[in-house]
């Protein structure tokens, strides 16, 4: 594994390698602490949205969410 691009296998095969490289990227919930605000009741579209992790976080606060991956794998995640 080089990397975690879109066309690694740790992206379409080893799901959770990839789902814990993820989670590591920010810790601790850095990124979406810093950009909360921005998504109360506003209309979101989170366009690459892997295994929706930030999706999952987005969806109760904003008014309404359509979330896309062109890896129908992360998004079975």
């Amino acid at each position: 594994m080089n990397n975690l691009s879109e066309f690694s296998k740790a992206y379409y095969q080893e799901h959770n390698i990839y789902k814990i490289f993820s989670e590591a990227e920010d810790y601790p919930d850095f990124i979406f602490q810093s950009l909360e605000n921005e998504f109360y009741d506003k209309h979101i579209l989170d366009l690459g949205c892997g295994n929706g992790k930030y999706s999952n976080k987005i969806q109760p606060i904003c008014s309404s969410l359509v979330s896309a991956d062109k890896s129908f794998e992360q998004l079975s995640h």
